[in-house]
């Protein structure tokens, strides 16, 4: 399979990147700056996804595009460039799989299911609803909190401050999703290969209480859970606080009716050997 990939520097997208490369898959990266890592099934291509001149002959080469990239600033700034983006994949005819997650999806009181949701909820989501109603074959895949391997926000989100406090707000009892990278990278296989079209949810088998999730965090980082206001939590987790307050249940049917099932079933379970790799992967970073 020859796959156009976005975002093979970050967090998901690099263990996708190794993933597809291990398993006889030709990638075509794209990349703002030169990258030191070279395989013979790699290509990097140097663009950016404002500017599609500096990929498009490339979506025409591959069989499917993979989305993962998302870029930072503003929300209009992030918004408008990944518009440019998906009106481009849509033009090329080339199969595309975009990327989404259901903390920007969830629906207070309902539970999320693998369906599109109304104009306007959230940009992504509109992204998401443009994409599947193109003649383009499409999917998409929105993710839980996704965690092991190299990364996961959670370990630094949930870090104590000098004072040894681990700032939240919200309430205990809430629910967030989970699910391994690992999982994760075979489901996106799997979606690619079949090129199913189509929402899926990339979740493990427990969704787990914020309370759950505090108690974990503090055994393995130190320090106590110690609730503060939103407005101060923002001050400190940015978006990462409003997360907090939101209670997120969702199905994954879909993604079962094709096969998939994580081996990972839950993120406690999970947790420790998670934070171990963490520690070790950027440790080896910052030597």
């Amino acid at each position: 399979m020859k796959l156009f990939l976005t975002g093979a520097t970050g967090y998901v997208g690099q263990h996708c990147l190794y993933y597809f490369l291990e398993r006889g898959h030709q990638v075509y990266a794209l990349t703002r700056s030169d990258q030191d890592f070279a395989h013979d099934d790699l290509n990097w291509i140097n663009g950016s996804l404002e500017d599609p001149t500096s990929y498009r002959e490339y979506l025409a080469e591959a069989d499917v595009i993979l989305h993962l990239a998302m870029e930072y600033g503003s929300d209009t700034g992030r918004r408008d460039i990944d518009r440019v983006a998906v009106e481009t994949f849509i033009e090329s005819g080339t199969y595309t799989l975009y990327t989404g997650n259901l903390y920007t999806s969830h629906q207070p009181g309902m539970i999320i299911k693998e369906e599109s949701l109304p104009d306007g909820h959230y940009w992504w989501n509109d992204h998401e609803s443009l994409i599947l109603a193109a003649d383009t074959p499409s999917a998409v895949i929105r993710l839980g909190f996704v965690y092991g391997g190299s990364g996961c926000y959670l370990w630094p989100g949930l870090s104590a401050n000098d004072e040894g406090n681990i700032p939240y707000c919200g309430s205990q009892i809430h629910h967030w999703p989970f699910v391994h990278v690992n999982d994760v990278v075979r489901l996106y296989e799997m979606i690619l290969t079949k090129q199913a079209e189509g929402i899926f949810h990339a979740v493990d088998d427990q969704p787990v209480i914020i309370g759950e999730v505090l108690k974990k965090v503090s055994e393995l980082q130190g320090g106590t859970p110690f609730r503060v206001p939103h407005g101060t939590a923002k001050e400190r987790l940015g978006g990462f606080a409003d997360h907090m307050l939101k209670n997120i249940l969702v199905t994954k049917e879909r993604s079962e009716m094709i096969g998939w099932k994580p081996e990972h079933d839950s993120f406690i379970k999970s947790a420790e050997v998670a934070y171990k790799n963490y520690l070790q992967a950027n440790t080896k970073e910052h030597v």
